[in-house]
């Protein structure tokens, strides 16, 4: 079919040169082709970027294109086709244009023809691109909520990474060919993995979810420890997306922080703490202090000192105490007075007014 394309295109172009050439003369019909050729090689010249800049190909290319053989042409950038714009598939042959940072999968018929990086190509007849590959390095920050740390304690943790597929740099210029390894890596990545962002994001997730089960929440919000969680994410993660063909370069926890519930869990765990050992200072100075009210009614009814002047002298100190509890903030419970009460029946004091 190329070669009657391109006989046809001969007959085409010389047959009116053979006509000017009987009518005008031959030398008009000379120039007359001449002038032809010198604009068929401006045109290529001009357009020689599309192609991959070799000479012999793009007069090549540029006769294939105007005799019809090749059905247009295709550029594939920024991981889509942008030219012819809002193609589907667009079936060979056609001058197939790939740009830096990019990949693609060509199919034809029942069959995966070839994988091809960054490079110019035709493709052949009914032959299309299934799959466009962005080979590009890409930033994302990820917000995973409910991440439960050793302890059981779930935290929002917010990342940030930069990742891509795992192509050497000079293949994703274009400089070299993509190697067997690098066109598996894609071809798997094209039978596992429909949309390779999610598939990242979902490892990412995972990968938090393993560091933070093996550390306490205490361990894991503690800033000293930050740069060694960062590291344990990130080799989990690329452990994660090596066999996908994708590798993590840099990665960085932006943020930790417990969910509101566990917040005002601690607050209130804490305020029950605070409460707790408040109680137990009271209690230990007012037990001090009992036992000494104790001993020394003992030693004033020993040696005779009346028991209104014990009463007095009670009194007396237990107003002192009572203040000066007061000011530390361990005023006696109702508990103490009820335990004051008792000491003094115990001390044989049951005639002393109360």
């Amino acid at each position: 079919m190329r070669v009657l394309r391109l006989l046809l295109l001969a007959i085409v172009v010389i047959a009116p040169h053979i006509i000017i050439s009987l009518v005008a003369g031959w030398w008009t019909g000379v120039c007359t082709f001449l002038t032809m050729v010198i604009v068929f090689l401006i045109c290529a010249w001009l357009v020689r970027g599309l192609y991959d800049g070799r000479w012999r190909t793009v007069i090549a290319s540029h006769l294939f294109q105007l005799a019809g053989v090749n059905l247009g042409f295709q550029i594939v950038e920024d991981g889509a086709t942008t030219f012819p714009p809002n193609a589907g598939r667009l079936l060979g042959p056609r001058f197939l244009i790939i740009r830096p940072d990019n990949a693609v999968i060509l199919e034809n018929g029942a069959r995966q023809t070839r994988i091809a990086g960054p490079t110019t190509l035709t493709t052949d007849r009914f032959e299309y691109v299934k799959r466009v590959f962005d080979l590009r390095r890409q930033q994302r920050s990820w917000v995973i909520e409910d991440v439960l740390t050793k302890d059981l304690m779930p935290l929002t943790v917010r990342i940030a990474a930069t990742y891509g597929p795992r192509v050497r740099p000079r293949a994703r210029t274009g400089e070299l060919a993509l190697n067997e390894t690098e066109r598996d890596f894609i071809r798997q990545a094209d039978l596992n993995v429909p949309d390779l962002a999610q598939f990242t994001h979902s490892a990412m997730e995972r990968a938090v979810g393993q560091v933070a089960g093996q550390v306490n929440l205490n361990d894991f919000l503690d800033a000293a420890n930050r740069e060694q969680i960062e590291q344990e994410i990130f080799l989990e993660a690329n452990r994660r997306l090596r066999p996908w063909g994708v590798r993590v370069d840099t990665l960085m926890v932006e943020g930790m922080r417990p969910q509101p519930a566990v917040t005002t869990a601690t607050t209130t765990q804490w305020v029950a703490n605070a409460e707790i050992v408040t109680e137990q200072r009271r209690n230990r100075v007012w037990q001090d202090w009992l036992a000494a009210v104790a001993s020394g009614y003992q030693q004033a009814m020993a040696v005779g000192v009346p028991r209104d002047a014990i009463h007095r002298e009670a009194v007396r100190r237990t107003l002192e105490q009572i203040g000066r509890s007061l000011n530390a903030g361990l005023s006696p419970a109702w508990e103490t007075l009820d335990a004051v009460d008792r000491v003094r029946r115990l001390a044989d004091l049951e005639n002393v007014p109360s």
